[in-house]
């Protein structure tokens, strides 16, 4: 029936619900009048109030329960309940119930309201004890020294909840846009590797196929000289692939000069690892003790989803703590459809481990794939999903 009621006035007339810790405290207040009205053995004072003085009391108990959702509406209602009271009934005790009501509400008041309406409603609930006093034989005007000093301490613990809770809120909210901004920023990199990747080759392909073109010509118009001309075109387009390479090879590491191993006079690149050079990537941490298990069928993928997959696994070894004692567990899974990646160890101890995260998630997007993390009492476990079949390879 309560349940009823109050939906039924939430929808009439707009009263939002109780809070449920207020409306326990004024229900338990609410109580005492009750129990006074119907007879119980209480100690309310002497003489004994009548039924309709004690229930009168449940009005300054009750709203209460509304502290939090509308505090200057509960101070204000308080405060007319109290007056009424007093001016019907004269001098009762009430304090045992209503005092506890009022500082309640003053908690309310500190913890919800902005000023000037913060202002407004402790002038209320001072006037609401002050009344209180003057009514109440068992405060009288001497104890309002003692009443008022724990409303304004109730008000000023309010204030600092509230202080508490938007200083969270903020941090949240910048927390927030730290990662979308550090997301972004990932995200720009790899668009910015993209964007001179494709200038890059642009260019050398235009310049070496002018060249072999040219070359071309002159072989047309000279036939004695069609095999020096199939040579040197021969030549130039070994050049250009080469260049190529050197061009990819350069966007492994941004701004890292590219390693060339001795060749041809045309010069080669080193080739960009694959998973097949994980042991050797996993050899080479100083300290900690890293295992590879391989399941599934290995077998050869397109040289993108290698690179990326080889890539992943670095970015998050680079985020584990590399030291002695520590164990790091990578395993390549090999399904019909896609490439499963699991990389579990020891978090780096001080270490920020989201740009190392958003740069693998970045490359992971790259393939359409999936990556998620999860730190459990220092221990970081990743796994990265990536399609064989994609619309971004």
């Amino acid at each position: 029936m309560t349940a009823t009621w109050v939906s039924r006035a939430r929808r009439d007339r707009g009263l939002p619900a109780p809070g449920l810790v207020e409306g326990v405290l004024a229900a338990l207040l609410s109580v005492v009048p009750v129990a006074a009205a119907c007879g119980a053995p209480l100690n309310l004072g002497t003489p004994r109030p009548g039924a309709v003085a004690c229930l009168a009391v449940v009005a300054m108990t009750l709203p209460a329960a509304w502290a939090r959702r509308v505090p200057l509406g509960t101070v204000s209602v308080m405060v007319i309940a109290t007056a009424a009271n007093g001016l019907l009934f004269g001098h009762v005790i009430r304090c045992a119930v209503a005092l506890p009501a009022a500082l309640i509400v003053a908690f309310g008041i500190g913890a919800r309201l902005g000023w000037p309406r913060m202002a407004a409603g402790l002038a209320l609930g001072v006037a609401d004890v002050v009344i209180e006093g003057y009514y109440d034989p068992q405060i009288s005007w001497q104890g309002l020294t003692t009443v008022v000093p724990a409303v304004l301490a109730f008000f000023g613990l309010g204030c600092l909840v509230r202080a508490r809770n938007r200083t969270a809120w903020a941090l949240r909210a910048t927390s927030q846009q730290l990662r979308q901004q550090r997301e972004e920023t990932a995200r720009l990199a790899v668009a910015a590797d993209r964007a001179m990747l494709s200038a890059a080759i642009d260019d050398s392909l235009r310049d070496r196929l002018d060249v072999i073109a040219e070359i071309a010509a002159a072989g047309l118009a000279d036939p004695d000289a069609v095999r020096r001309t199939l040579a040197a075109i021969e030549h130039d387009g070994r050049a250009a692939l080469g260049e190529l390479r050197e061009v990819v090879g350069g966007l492994r590491e941004p701004g890292a000069p590219v390693p060339v191993s001795p060749g041809p006079a045309f010069g080669e690149t080193a080739p960009q690892p694959t998973l097949a050079q994980l042991p050797e990537l996993l050899r080479g941490l100083p300290a900690a003790r890293a295992r590879l298990t391989i399941d599934g069928r290995p077998r050869a993928l397109p040289a993108s989803l290698e690179l990326s997959g080889y890539r992943i696994v670095e970015h998050l070894v680079r985020a584990l703590a590399d030291e002695p004692g520590a164990v790091i567990d990578v395993r390549l899974h090999y399904t019909p459809e896609a490439l499963e990646l699991r990389v579990q160890g020891p978090a780096a101890k001080g270490a920020d481990l989201r740009p190392v995260l958003a740069a693998a998630r970045q490359r992971t997007a790259l393939h359409g794939g999936t990556m998620d993390t999860r730190l459990d009492r220092g221990v970081c476990r990743t796994t990265a999903l990536l399609p064989l079949v994609s619309g971004y390879a």
